[in-house]
């Protein structure tokens, strides 16, 4: 999961003279769902092998598993955050892709109580 923050704002000149302030954004593309950071997996379906994989950028590790399986797991992030955007990827060139699938939260686990916030379609990029 990546979170964009703003940052500052910046002043420069008009072209009357005078000077007017323009919001600077400047994208810091944190990972909270990377190993690096600190998250982890809590939770799989029993048929995953490795799991921990999906938290690593090195992309000649994956997680293994059969194609008629539902596939599911619990990502405990690094730290609590407000999710605006979400980025998956699949670099295993002879799996299969994912199509459809269901994104919950929820602010601690195990539990009852998951909020959903959506289900998704992948696209193939």
């Amino acid at each position: 999961m990546e979170v964009e923050k703003e940052k500052s704002q910046s002043m420069h000149p008009s072209s009357n003279g005078g000077q007017h302030s323009t919001k600077k954004v400047q994208k810091n593309r944190n990972n909270y769902a990377s190993v690096e950071c600190g998250a982890k997996i809590l939770a799989a379906n029993p048929e995953a092998k490795s799991t921990s994989a999906i938290l690593m950028e090195n992309m000649d590790l994956y997680m293994l598993n059969p194609c008629s399986t539902k596939i599911w797991f619990v990502i405990e992030l690094c730290e609590p955050i407000q999710v605006k955007q979400l980025d998956i990827a699949n670099h295993e060139l002879f799996s299969s892709t994912p199509k459809d699938f269901l994104v919950s939260i929820s602010d601690r686990y195990p539990t009852n109580k998951w909020v959903k916030l959506g289900t998704f379609h992948a696209r193939d990029e």
